[in-house]
């Protein structure tokens, strides 16, 4: 059997969600850095007497917003894999070193988890509790499992539709 390097029969929608769902990730690791240097930063600020509210809740807020736009990143990335998946030539062929790629479940989960560390992070120096970053952690993980089912589901969903279609019912 030949191993020679036949390009997969991947439509120009797959590989379009595809590229998407690869730059999920810089996007994330963007905000992330960008909300934890900022407020970070703030604090550091000459001008940190003359503030109405504390600083630790305008430091929570910019975490938070951090966390909101993360988590509106996750549900991005979740609806290109489910667009990705509906896009997929049924079987989808196998590469030549007979293993399908499956790294996008991996980023969605350090996605959902960063999120849920963010938003910890922003509980935490808002009330002055630290274990509540582990909370945000374990909150994160919770998104993952949901977002990997909810994604089981609609993979599973396609290739029902496309069997009943194949089989004329």
């Amino acid at each position: 059997m030949s191993t020679i390097n036949k390009p997969l029969e991947l439509s120009e929608t797959y590989r379009h969600y595809n590229s998407l769902i690869w730059q999920v990730p810089s996007w994330g690791v963007a905000i992330a850095a960008g909300v934890i240097v900022a407020a970070d930063r703030i604090d550091k600020s000459p001008d940190t007497g003359t503030w109405t509210i504390p600083v630790k809740y305008i430091q929570a807020s910019i975490l938070l917003f951090g966390a909101f736009l993360l988590t509106a990143l996750a549900i991005a990335l979740y609806r290109y894999r489910a667009y990705q998946a509906a896009s997929a030539p049924h079987p989808i062929p196998t590469p030549p070193f007979q293993q399908k790629p499956a790294a996008n479940c991996y980023l969605q989960g350090a996605l959902c988890l960063t999120s849920g560390g963010i938003a910890g992070l922003a509980a935490a120096q808002a009330f002055s509790v630290v274990w509540l970053v582990v909370v945000g952690l374990i909150v994160g993980f919770i998104g993952w499992i949901f977002a990997e089912y909810g994604n089981k589901a609609v993979v599973k969903e396609i290739n029902n539709s496309i069997k009943s279609g194949k089989d004329g019912g």
